[in-house]
């Protein structure tokens, strides 16, 4: 399996199942454009779209292949900033579920809402949305989540991690590893692990682990991870330098020990774009790679010049 960037396809075919649960197999095409391939327009009307996490299911969940969170960000409006659903049929075409009405929560009092997670609970067969809540006047911030069996019916939200008094949780990425969650976050500079002393999708916690990894003058700042196999994981991560923020970050991809939290050093995997057309030429954003069919599909957020949000490339790697 391949696992760093080689190229950027124009086009690629692959074979998949239908997306309803339990039709026949069929052929899909899943086009892969240079630029401006995802359109997805959000509750507010735009498309200024940030911070996905992808799913994909090879026999489809409750009629569709791919389950996308993301949250809204038009020019860094953080109340805007409230955890969405999307689903495709494709990969490419985005849109809300059908009875779906986003988004799953809106901006609490006195702070927002950031950082959106899918986990998919094999054993239970539901959807949970994860999702980070940060109290401005406190600088503290909570984890939250709301499940789902059908992807239209959402139950209450539900916390998840209390309050942390030492540092903040940043893009908490999450997976279900022998049946007990298994979380990596930042605090802005270093990653942390965390696994849960309960099984999914029960909420108890062991104290979170900081990764050992020679960070090579990088500050972390969002990332996403897959399981590999019993142990290992690739993490995508956005970092940025000292004398950066996280405004300025580049993507980079490590891969991860889940058994004893240590890393391999940040290797670069996407800079940032030098003309100021591009559409990363600010900063690239939090990222989420998808497994398809063997072949691993990062979908990547990105800030262009005029603080515009974008989410627009898929590029197999």
């Amino acid at each position: 399996m391949k696992t760093r960037i080689g190229a950027i396809f124009i086009a690629a075919s692959l074979s998949t199942a239908v997306l309803a649960c339990g039709e026949d197999a069929a052929q899909l095409e899943l086009r892969i454009a240079a630029a401006s391939s995802i359109h997805l327009v959000n509750y507010l009307g735009n498309s200024q779209n940030i911070h996905p996490k992808v799913l994909y299911f090879p026999n489809g969940w409750c009629g569709y292949n791919f389950w996308m969170a993301y949250t809204p960000y038009p020019e860094g409006m953080t109340d805007c900033e409230n955890p969405c659903i999307a689903v495709s049929d494709d990969g490419i075409s985005w849109d809300a579920p059908l009875g779906l009405q986003n988004p799953l929560a809106t901006a609490p009092k006195g702070g927002y809402n950031s950082d959106t997670h899918l986990v998919f609970n094999d054993t239970e067969g539901s959807l949970e949305c994860w999702w980070r809540v940060y109290d401005i006047k406190t600088k503290t911030d909570r984890i939250v989540r709301r499940i789902s069996i059908d992807g239209f019916t959402w139950s209450d939200t539900e916390e998840v991690m209390p309050p942390s008094q030492v540092h903040n949780r940043l893009s908490p990425a999450i997976v279900i590893r022998d049946g007990h969650y298994v979380m990596l976050y930042s605090d802005g500079a270093r990653m942390f692990l965390c696994n849960s002393t309960v099984e999914a999708p029960g909420i108890a916690w062991d104290e979170p682990v900081r990764v050992d990894c020679n960070y090579d003058g990088l500050n972390v700042w969002h990332q996403d991870f897959i399981m590999r196999d019993d142990n290992r994981a690739t993490v995508v991560a956005c970092c940025y330098g000292n004398g950066g923020n996280n405004n300025t970050a580049d993507l980079y991809q490590l891969e991860l020990n889940l058994d004893n939290a240590t890393a391999t050093t940040p290797q670069l995997l996407m800079a940032r774009g030098k003309s100021p057309q591009s559409i990363t030429f600010r900063s690239i954003y939090r990222s989420s790679i998808v497994n398809v069919n063997g072949t691993d599909y990062l979908y990547y957020s990105s800030i262009d010049r005029d603080w515009h949000r974008h989410l627009d490339l898929i590029i197999p790697f």
